[in-house]
């Protein structure tokens, strides 16, 4: 009697935000040699079959005919074994973001889990530090934790930052726990590819008065609706608030709200960057914060005047409907100090960047008084215990912090 080639099973999937559904699995097996071939859900098969639904099949008479076609159109000896698909092709396969599964799945459970630029980051770490350093046809399970521990090494011995060294390994591990998630990996030896330490450069940050004398000479060398005024507009507002550049690029006016004389308000509700463009922030949460008033009301004024039909603040000049570019701004940046006396020599000697005006708003709310919770809410690093509602006290709150800061770092450009 022909036993079945496969079988079918339900499992519990609990999403970060904790809401639980069943999904359905096939288990395929490979009886000749009395292992397991992999384990695929029915809903992933569904979708390589053409359907784009992305409904959960719930029905098993249904998810029966799904892994039967599966494996009638030769979905499953795609994956048939370990010992035959290589290293190379299968961790491509897993960071190739239009084709792969895996990232398909994430980006379901949780919109934005992986971006383009991410798995193309990860890519381009594998091709650059992973692949050339590989036998030649490496299999999928020929892959071992002291070839991963060689590849640190090397890069060690080549002084890589620790930081790039767990980036590569983290490229590394996704395709082997993924391979092993789904049955065609026998045992996961991802828990012993481990990270090193991470020693980090320290940000340098400029001084209050530098910070102060930079802003001055952007105001005074730019006039306002003009397309240069960006320079002053994208420095202040990093400055003033510690927004990220990315959150910067993609602010638009209905961002931004004057709640009365004193008050305004930004909405921190996307990022933007050239490959995904439009997204969700760094943390996937949305924050506010407080802006200096005229600050805010010259954003508004300014996205008036030189709108170009583009939805952003801070719009190209020559393309349409994109923000300004990164580089443009970081330019901008690194010509103003040097202008105000601050050398590229200089710049890289305390390694001073765009981001450093963050890292020293930062620093300001902290010598403004503002405590751990109220930081993190402001730079939008995670709180349990402050700004996860917001109302009219919460806006008074951010007020009355603004306030704090203002009187260390005054803003009053009119």
């Amino acid at each position: 009697m022909a036993r079945n080639p496969f079988c079918v099973f339900s499992r519990k999937i609990t999403s970060k935000e904790g809401e639980s559904r069943t999904v359905l699995y096939a288990r395929y097996w490979d009886y000749e040699n009395e292992k397991i071939l992999c384990t695929k859900s029915i809903n992933e098969l569904n979708f390589q079959l053409g359907d784009r639904s992305k409904k959960n099949i719930k029905s098993k008479n249904k998810a029966f005919a799904i892994a039967q076609e599966a494996l009638d159109k030769g979905l499953i000896s795609n994956f048939r074994d370990s010992e035959i698909i290589s290293f190379e092709s299968y961790a491509r396969r897993i960071w190739d973001f239009d084709n792969s599964d895996y990232i398909r799945r994430r980006n379901q459970e949780k919109a934005g889990s992986i971006t383009r630029i991410y798995a193309d980051g990860q890519l381009k770490w594998l091709m650059r530090e992973v692949f050339p350093y590989l036998p030649k046809d490496l299999k999928l399970a020929g892959f071992t934790v002291a070839m991963a521990e060689r590849i640190k090494d090397r890069m060690l011995d080549e002084k890589k930052a620790s930081s790039s060294i767990n980036k590569v390994m983290q490229a590394i591990r996704t395709p082997l726990k993924e391979a092993y998630r789904i049955g065609i990996l026998p045992a996961d030896i991802t828990d012993k590819i481990l990270n090193i330490p991470v020693t980090h450069k320290k940000k340098g940050i400029l001084t209050i008065a530098e910070t102060l004398s930079l802003e001055k000479y952007l105001n005074n060398t730019t006039r306002k609706g003009d397309f240069e005024r960006n320079q002053f507009l994208t420095i202040a507002l990093a400055a003033n608030t510690g927004m990220r550049e990315g959150e910067i690029r993609a602010l638009q006016p209905k961002d931004i709200s004057i709640l009365d004389e004193d008050t305004a308000i930004i909405n921190i509700v996307h990022a933007y960057n050239d490959k995904d463009k439009l997204k969700s922030t760094k943390g996937k949460d949305t924050r506010q914060i407080a802006c200096p008033i005229l600050l805010a009301e010259e954003l508004l004024e300014y996205s008036r005047t030189s709108y170009n039909d583009n939805p952003f603040i801070f719009y190209a000049r020559i393309r349409k409907g994109v923000p300004v570019s990164a580089q443009m701004i970081e330019r901008w940046f690194r010509e103003a100090l040097v202008a105000i006396g601050i050398s590229l020599e200089e710049q890289k000697a305390r390694n001073i960047t765009f981001h450093s005006l963050r890292h020293g708003f930062a620093t300001l709310a902290r010598d403004a008084g503002c405590s751990a919770d109220e930081r993190k809410a402001l730079i939008g690093h995670k709180s349990d215990s402050m700004m996860e509602h917001y109302t009219k006290e919460t806006h008074e709150h951010l007020q009355e912090i603004q306030l704090r800061i203002e009187k260390r770092l005054p803003y009053d450009f009119l």
